[in-house]
């Protein structure tokens, strides 16, 4: 779903047709985005913190309607909307992986302890 987030951050970042530093920052971010999602849904359990990254490229683009210059209105919503959103998923991923991470594995070969939680 964060994959989703970023690629509708990247059509909308061409779809408004602004052209000023809000733009850049929305290509380069949602293509962050997009790369962390999908290493996220690759290996999910063992790179967690990569969510935090995440919780911490959403909270930019909420700031970014104060720092960087947006051509429209609708432009500035939709990059806080979209930035609460990635929050969001990152949070319950985060939730998700850690309470997956505390369960212990059953997938290790018998007497071998080193591959468990």
């Amino acid at each position: 779903m964060t994959f989703l987030a970023a690629v509708w951050l990247l059509l909308s970042a061409v779809s408004f047709h602004h052209i000023t530093a809000g733009r850049w920052n929305e290509l380069v971010t949602g293509t962050v985005i997009a790369v962390v999602a999908l290493a996220r849904a690759i290996s999910p359990r063992s790179i967690p913190w990569l969510d935090w990254v995440t919780v911490a490229l959403g909270g930019w683009l909420v700031a970014t309607p104060l720092l960087l210059a947006h051509d429209t209105p609708a432009a500035a919503v939709n990059v806080v909307v979209v930035g609460l959103v990635v929050i969001a998923l990152a949070l319950v991923s985060t939730a998700i992986s850690w309470r997956a991470r505390s369960k212990p594995r059953f997938d290790a070969y018998p007497g071998d302890t080193s591959r468990m939680g």
